[in-house]
Order: structure tokens, then sequence, then C-alpha cells
């Protein structure tokens, strides 16, 4: 059976099937046997989370592979409104198996950041996609969500 619009993820259901005659008189419903693979298109963006881990690395993992990992698209900051100031650094990137990846072009899972300057005692912001860049997106181009994302360091 194909559904031309299905908003159901990808992923394995029990099918309830329900058997009606031409009068409208219900002569089955049950469970079908086996269970019914849905094969939807990935219309859900990638999500990120920090990982935590000692100075000065500052890591975090994705939710899928992505790409177009850089310090445009993964702008990042120390401090908060007025008071943040942009931090230089470096990120290096990994892929699910753990291999090192190009952060830009590599299939991306894990990325971590190591600023240039000293690891200051306070709450790193990644800001993920900022305003006009859509650079990190997953397999599909799903670009990530606009978000920032919180990663400290441990308080002395």
């Amino acid at each position: 059976m194909v559904v031309p619009r299905c908003g159901t993820r990808s992923g394995t259901y029990l099918l309830m099937a329900v058997a009606v005659d031409r009068a409208r008189a219900r002569r089955y419903t049950g469970w079908v046997d086996p269970s019914v693979d849905v094969i939807a298109r990935d219309n859900e963006a990638p999500t990120a989370r920090a990982l935590y881990t000692e100075p000065p690395l500052l890591p975090m993992a994705f939710s899928e592979d992505v790409t177009g990992v850089s310090a445009i698209s993964a702008a990042v900051s120390v401090g908060f409104g007025t008071r943040s100031a942009a931090v230089t650094g470096e990120w290096t990137c990994s892929d699910a198996s753990g291999a090192a990846v190009e952060c830009e072009t590599g299939t991306v899972r894990r990325a971590q950041f190591r600023p240039t300057g000293p690891v200051v005692q306070d709450q790193y912001i990644v800001n993920l996609n900022p305003n006009q860049v859509l650079d990190i997106r997953d397999a599909s181009g799903n670009p990530m969500a606009r978000n920032g994302l919180s990663l400290g360091t441990p308080q002395g």
C-alpha cells in the first residue's frame, strides 16, 4: 500500500486493519501480522547536544550525520548579552565511528572546539547556523535549526 502523503516517521509499525463491506458494516478489525515498514522522506532537522569534558576541549554531538561545521556556522562566544565576546579557536570533527573527518565536508557526528587563547571559567555559547547561515545540514539537506548551545567549563 502506498500513501501519497504521510506524516509518520520512518520505522517499523504494527498495523490495524478494518475491513468494511459495501453496506458500511464493519466485518473485521484486528492487528495485521507482520509489521509494516514505513519509508518516509527525512523532514527532520538535526539537533546537537553538549558533551562535557575537561578544558580546553568543548565537544558536542549531533543527532545524525551533518556537514558544514565551520567558524562561521558554529560561531563560539563567551558571556551573555552586551558582555558577550567572540572566541577564536579551531573545530575538529569525527564521524559516527570516531574517525577524524573534515568538519566542512565530512560526515560529522561529533565536533569539538579548542580555543586558541586561555580557557575561561565561564559558559561558552556555540551559535549554530546563526542568522543568514544555513551551512550545517544533514544528508537530506535539512538545515540545523538556529539555536545556541551552551558548552560549560568546570568551575574551579
